[in-house]
């Protein structure tokens, strides 16, 4: 008889110092090339997400201008607490209607006046002018009729209007949809009246840019400046 050999058992083999050393440095340079892309993209997303926010804002203010019979004031403010502070560089925004002979409408300093959730906001039904004795007190001082709400501060993103009025960037809609002047000062001539830029905070982040153009009768276009294509920025 053929005697039985015995059956061999194979240890499993590890990876060597070299096979380790090649793995590692594969995922590095994966790791390398995915991560600014991936954070390119996160950023292009927020730039976007701003610039159809703030197009959003203007069209609203636009149309409930229409709606109301009543001037309506579109502005940036740097926040949405008791300073409310105007500015071109802010991701925030507000919607008021506006009193062209007075000082209503005008929301710096009083933004603390706002419902404790501002993107719950419910809008005013018209308001007289003047408003009428014993008004309540939303006519008088609280004509809100849209805020983006900063309980969701967007980082990276920079955003610049021109012309500024008064430091601020601020742009009044007529009862046609018209631009009009400003209590702090008249309404450009040239077209577009008002641009602004949406870009990355930072200019050595590669990003997309978005801008949104205004023209003389209140037309509201979303772009980008170096498209070629459709996204293309109207050059009057």
């Amino acid at each position: 008889m053929t005697p039985l050999r015995a059956s061999r058992r194979f240890a499993p083999q590890g990876f060597s110092a070299i096979e380790l050393t090649v793995v590692v440095a594969i995922i590095g340079i994966v790791m390398a090339i995915a991560i600014p892309a991936f954070n390119t993209m996160i950023l292009n997303a927020k730039i976007k997400g701003v610039a159809e926010s703030i197009q959003a804002g203007l069209r609203q203010a636009r149309s409930e201008a229409i709606k109301r019979n009543a001037p309506m004031r579109f502005q940036l403010v740097t926040n949405l607490d008791n300073t409310c502070t105007l500015t071109t560089q802010s991701t925030f925004w507000v919607v008021s209607q506006y009193v062209i002979s007075g000082t209503r409408g005008v929301v710096s300093g009083a933004c603390d006046a706002l419902p404790a959730m501002p993107e719950n906001l419910t809008p005013p039904g018209d308001q007289e002018e003047p408003c009428p004795t014993g008004a309540a007190t939303s006519c008088a001082a609280q004509p809100w009729i849209a805020v983006k709400s900063d309980s969701l501060a967007v980082t990276g993103v920079q955003v610049t209007g021109a012309p500024a009025m008064s430091s601020a960037f601020i742009v009044t809609f007529g009862p046609l949809g018209q631009i009009l002047d400003n209590l702090e000062g008249a309404k450009p001539t040239a077209s577009p009246v008002y641009t602004l830029d949406i870009q990355a905070a930072s200019t050595a982040q590669s990003a997309l840019q978005y801008r949104v153009q205004i023209n003389t009768s209140g037309g509201i276009k979303l772009c980008n400046p170096n498209a070629t294509d459709t996204m293309a920025c109207p050059t009057s």
